[in-house]
């Protein structure tokens, strides 16, 4: 949490890298802290890596089947068929 926090103040201070990088740490550290996956989502979404973050909701999910989660998977998941 103290890093996804870091991340924050860093990403309001204008350095989407760096808050990229202390994230994407909190997520390694604890796959199951769905605040993380989230947020990494949400950068790799930010910049059209969507591969990238259906890789990160796996592995989050497999981790912790957080509703939250869900959510995300709804918005990025290809079409059945």
């Amino acid at each position: 949490a103290v890093l996804l926090a870091r991340a924050d103040e860093v990403f309001a201070k204008g350095d989407p890298v760096a808050a990229h990088k202390l994230a994407a740490k909190a997520f390694d550290i604890d796959p199951a802290f769905a605040p993380a996956a989230e947020r990494l989502v949400k950068f790799y979404c930010d910049v059209s890596k969507k591969k990238s973050a259906l890789k990160v909701l796996r592995r989050a999910w497999a981790a912790n089947p957080h509703p939250d989660l869900a959510e995300w998977w709804m918005k990025l998941a290809p079409a059945p068929g």
